[in-house]
């Protein structure tokens, strides 16, 4: 039989580990986008406030010159 609680720790590790690596890659390009586009307020920030990904988020999606327009 399973133990559960040990399948429990399993799923919620996987499930956290997931979510750290989303959050790591958003961060990660909002802060390369926020200093490309000198957004210096943006930058300080995404790289102080830990928000689980909310923050740079928000700011790629809303903040952030069009997509299209590299260079």
């Amino acid at each position: 039989m399973l133990n559960t609680s040990t399948t429990k720790g399993k799923v919620l590790l996987i499930t956290l580990l997931i979510v750290l690596v989303i959050d790591v890659t958003l961060k990660g390009f909002a802060l390369w986008r926020a200093s490309r586009n000198k957004h210096k307020v943006w930058f300080i920030l995404i790289l102080i406030f830990d928000s689980a990904g909310i923050l740079p988020l928000i700011y790629l999606l809303w903040f952030t010159k069009d997509w299209e327009k590299e260079d």
